[in-house]
């Protein structure tokens, strides 16, 4: 007997016994009855419940990796959901940046399938082992992917924001490295080159940031150093001239020779 019609013939023994035309017996005997479909009811709701697959959170859900009508046991994959609303991506980086290192710190990551476009997140957790063989240590970073433009499993390419800073900084062209050291042609008033030594820093995108050994202002041999001589005589090309059907700026060629050289 379904459970309503169960529940409703009980309500209707319960109200004839109150007015002395049923007995206790019959109502005893249709609770029992009541209960057992209820008892049934949440057996099947059970059985039911044991067939539809309920996933803990919202996501993606990928392909689908059995055919309907196939035998599953537990642990059997059968799909794989993703919630993509954030991206969580690993990389490594070399021991020697761990202090630069910080949780909230900025990261900025490419990916060949957008590559003119780069994606901003922060870093949540730094490794605290340092792989023996690699010596570089995994970070991991959350990426906002609000439109879901990412994907997980997607290779990227990570450039870490750290404190931004103003300092000088010189093309790679001027500078010149001997051993440790590291000197420059500064150009004086009277147009002659002198090689100075310099303290570099950190490079990026074709130029050296200078620490000490020159000032701002200074005019400086970028380009063609190796025919240049200490204490020799340059000529300044001015700024727009054209050389070589291109135009160029701040251009110091060495006295009595066709290469050029800029600051």
């Amino acid at each position: 007997m379904p459970k309503r019609e169960a529940g409703k013939q009980l309500d209707r023994l319960t109200e004839l016994q109150q007015r002395g035309f049923a007995t206790n017996s019959s109502v005893d005997q249709q609770t029992a009855l009541r209960d057992a479909a209820r008892a049934d009811a949440n057996a099947i709701r059970s059985r039911i419940s044991d067939r539809v697959i309920r996933a803990p959170f919202d996501g993606v859900l990928s392909l689908r990796t059995v055919s309907p009508g196939t035998v599953v046991t537990s642990g059997s994959p059968i799909a794989t959901i993703s919630d993509i609303s954030a991206i969580k991506l690993d990389f490594t980086v070399p021991e020697n940046f761990l202090t630069a290192l910080k949780p909230g710190q900025v990261i900025e990551a490419t990916t060949g399938a957008y590559p003119d476009q780069s994606f901003y997140g922060t870093i949540a957790n730094i490794s605290p082992l340092v792989d023996p063989l690699s010596r570089s240590l995994t970070v991991r970073a959350i990426l906002p992917n609000n439109p879901p433009r990412l994907r997980p499993g997607m290779l990227m390419s990570v450039r870490i924001v750290s404190e931004t800073r103003t300092g000088l900084a010189i093309p790679e062209t001027a500078l010149i490295a001997q051993g440790d050291q590291n000197f420059v042609f500064v150009v004086d008033k009277e147009g002659i080159a002198r090689r100075t030594a310099i303290e570099i820093g950190l490079r990026s995108k074709n130029m050296v940031e200078v620490k000490s050994g020159v000032a701002l202002g200074a005019r400086i041999v970028a380009d063609g150093t190796v025919k240049v001589r200490d204490d020799s005589p340059v000529k300044a090309v001015l700024p727009g001239q054209k050389e070589s059907g291109k135009t160029t700026g701040n251009i110091l060629t060495p006295s009595g020779d066709k290469s050029s050289a800029g600051s």
